[in-house]
């Protein structure tokens, strides 16, 4: 069995799509956020105070990118944590903005509160796919890989095992 790709190049590992998943969406979620700052200043002031939104989310940009590029770059049984996570917490300067713009705290329950106790305003995405479509596709390839990657390295190959070659699960989708 040739074990190369169309271009003649070697077939790419799980842990290599892993990484370069991980890539992506770190490019993804670093070029989304001046533009999506932007749409939260200009919805929650009510004005078009654009070039402030873009300018914090370049702010967060440069916050983020380091710890993102360490998070994605870091073996996967070794993460503690998410990129999601990350860019939840990196509101700040978006934050005091919309605080200098006099925007009233947003109405969050107990749990919303519980999790990000310092998003007074609510503006900490809750999924990838608030950023955009681009870093929502971005995310899924991303946890797909990982689960991919994860399956292949820690898969138990023993006979009937659940997903190995003579389990139920497998002899049952022949």
């Amino acid at each position: 069995m040739d074990d190369s790709t169309p271009d003649g190049g070697p077939e790419p590992t799980p842990d290599g799509v892993f990484a370069a998943a991980g890539l992506a969406l770190g490019e993804a979620i670093l070029v989304a956020l001046p533009q999506w700052a932007e749409r939260i200043v200009v919805t929650r002031t009510g004005t078009t105070q654009a070039d402030e939104g873009r300018a914090a989310g370049e702010r967060m940009a440069e916050a983020l990118a380091e710890p993102l590029a360490r998070l994605l770059s870091t073996d996967m049984d070794e993460q503690r944590g998410t990129p999601l996570t990350l860019l939840r917490s990196a509101h700040r300067p978006l934050t005091d903005l919309l605080a200098a713009r006099g925007v009233p705290y947003a109405v969050r329950d107990d749990a919303d509160r519980a999790a990000n106790p310092d998003d007074v305003f609510a503006v900490a995405p809750r999924s990838f796919g608030d950023l955009g479509e681009v870093v929502h596709d971005a995310g899924l390839r991303w946890g797909v890989a990982k689960a991919f990657a994860h399956r292949a390295r820690h898969r138990d190959s023993s006979p009937g095992s659940p997903g190995s070659p003579g389990s139920p699960e497998v002899e049952g989708l022949r």
